[in-house]
C-alpha cells in the first residue's frame, strides 16, 4: 500500500515537472492564404517561412507571441501580441508591399496602420506615424498637435496639408 503510494506520488511529480516546447512549423514556401488559413483553424505554434522572411505565432489561432515579417532589409511588420492584443512597439508598412496586403487581409493586423507603441492595455500611446498622419496618443486617444498629409503618388512623396489639435480625441482647433 505505501509502496504504490510512493509510485503515484513520484509519477505526480514527472508530469507536473514536464515542460512543454511549442511546436514550430517551417515551410520553404508561403501558399496562398496560408496566414488567414492559420488562424481560421485555430492552430497552435510558430510558423516560419525562411524563404520570405516571415515569422508568427498563434495561439488557438490567436496572434501570441512575435510576428516579423521583413522585405529586402525593409521591416514590414513587427509586433508583440498576447491573446490577439498588441504590447510594445509595433510597425505596419503593408501598404508598401503589394503581396503583403494579401497576406494580412482580413485580420488584425490589416486594421492597425503605422508605427509607435502600445501600452499594456493594447491601446496606442507616444508618438505614431500613421499612413496619413502623426502625432501624439494618450492611452489610445489623440492629444496634442497633428500632422495630416496628402500623398502624391506621381512624385512619391508626401506633402503636410495642414496641422490640427486634438485633446483627448476630441479635435480643438486647426492650424
Amino acid at each position: 500500500m505505501m509502496n504504490s503510494n510512493f509510485y503515484k506520488l513520484i509519477m505526480i511529480l514527472f508530469m507536473v515537472s514536464c515542460v512543454s516546447e511549442p511546436i514550430v512549423y517551417q515551410q520553404v514556401d508561403y501558399k496562398g492564404d496560408i496566414f488567414y488559413g492559420d488562424i481560421r483553424q485555430k492552430k497552435t505554434g510558430k510558423f516560419i517561412f525562411p524563404n520570405m522572411n516571415f515569422s508568427y505565432s498563434l495561439y488557438k489561432g490567436e496572434l501570441n507571441g512575435k510576428i516579423l515579417l521583413i522585405e529586402k532589409s525593409d521591416t514590414i511588420v513587427f509586433g508583440h501580441f498576447k491573446r490577439n492584443q498588441p504590447i510594445g512597439k509595433y510597425i505596419n508598412r503593408i501598404d508598401q508591399c503589394y503581396q503583403c496586403k494579401y497576406i494580412f487581409r482580413k485580420t488584425v493586423i490589416e486594421k492597425i496602420d503605422g508605427e509607435g507603441e502600445f501600452n499594456k492595455q493594447s491601446k496606442k500611446d507616444g508618438y505614431w506615424k500613421e499612413k496619413s498622419q502623426e502625432g501624439n496618443y494618450s492611452n489610445g486617444k489623440k492629444n496634442g498637435v497633428w500632422k495630416i498629409y496628402k500623398y502624391n503618388d506621381l512624385e512619391n512623396s508626401q506633402n503636410t496639408i495642414k496641422e490640427v489639435i486634438y485633446k483627448n480625441d476630441s479635435l480643438i482647433n486647426h492650424k
